[in-house]
């Protein structure tokens, strides 16, 4: 199997940093490491633009623990959604299972565009963190399958084929296509996709697509709180190393509990993507917020 940035095999998180030294974490119960790509690393396929500096994640920094609160401060993300934005934001980085679209709206000057690819830069870097969503499948396939996360910029509608492609691109699907000039060769994609979209009123009007879906509203920024793109960019890469090894860290301390939230929590009424809720509860607990009370 071929992996992009990240890959879960034998209960160990590999994270590919892309750079030119071939450095690999490894995050388990036991710890968080560092080692070279070997003959037992997994296989990644490097990112379209991996030759480019922008592709190379930089080396976490352990020693911030406020650097998460800081990067929702960075990208404004409203109180409410604070603990649910977290979760999300680490599951990104986990593999095997379902993890829902992110959507960030907001009206015009909210920064929405420039808090995806934020995001999209934390996860999976690369030379463009904004996409615009193709309006052909057959692309969309191919784009979701080079991408260990994807960020499509300035959604405002969807044609109903696209919509039911991404709930099956989240879930998980093979994607059959018969292969260009030819009437019997096939080529498929396995793809189970993580996904951001952003825009100023995204026309999500599919109820499966609702339920794989988690909203975000960006406020819009009061002129005197306005920043250039270079300081934002500037403030960013000063903190990403920081929120990568919290990012980290809270993963490692998830796994060794995500056992035993799964049983409290077995039988209860979950919502569709399960999984991501156990996980998620489970890294909010770790981060000190109080347990969930699902019967709520």
């Amino acid at each position: 199997q071929i992996f992009n940035r990240s890959a879960l095999v034998d209960g160990v998180l590999y994270y590919d940093l892309q750079d030119k030294e071939g450095n690999v974490f490894k995050i388990s119960k036991d710890g968080v490491t560092k080692s070279l790509i070997d003959e037992m690393t997994p296989i990644f396929l490097k990112s379209p633009s991996a030759k480019t500096k922008q592709s190379i994640q930089q080396e976490p920094n352990f020693d911030n623990p406020t650097a998460l609160d800081d990067f929702i401060k960075l990208c404004r993300i409203q109180e409410e959604d604070k603990i649910v934005f977290v979760s999300h934001l680490v599951s990104f980085f986990l593999k095997g299972f379902p993890i829902p679209i992110q959507v960030l709206h907001g009206e015009q000057g909210s920064a929405k565009t420039t808090v995806s690819g934020a995001i999209k830069s934390l996860v999976d870097p690369e030379g463009e963190n904004a996409l615009s969503l193709p309006e052909k499948i057959d692309d969309l396939a191919i784009m979701l399958s080079k991408r260990d996360i994807s960020n499509f910029d300035n959604i405002d509608e969807f044609r109903k084929e696209t919509s039911q492609f991404l709930c099956k691109a989240v879930t998980g699907t093979q994607y059959i296509k018969r292969g260009l000039y030819t009437n019997d060769q096939e080529f498929s994609l396995t793809l189970q996709s993580k996904i951001i979209l952003n825009g100023i009123d995204p026309s999500i009007n599919q109820p499966d697509l609702l339920e794989r879906s988690i909203f975000y509203e960006l406020p819009r920024i009061d002129k005197t709180a306005r920043m250039t793109d270079k300081k934002f960019d500037d403030l960013l890469e000063e903190l990403r190393p920081s929120v990568i090894g919290s990012i980290f860290d809270t993963i490692q301390k998830a796994m060794m509990i995500v056992g035993d939230v799964d049983k409290e929590l077995s039988g209860q009424s979950l919502p569709r993507m399960a999984t991501f809720a156990i996980w998620g509860e489970s890294i909010s607990r770790v981060l000190g917020n109080k347990k969930y009370d699902i019967k709520k």
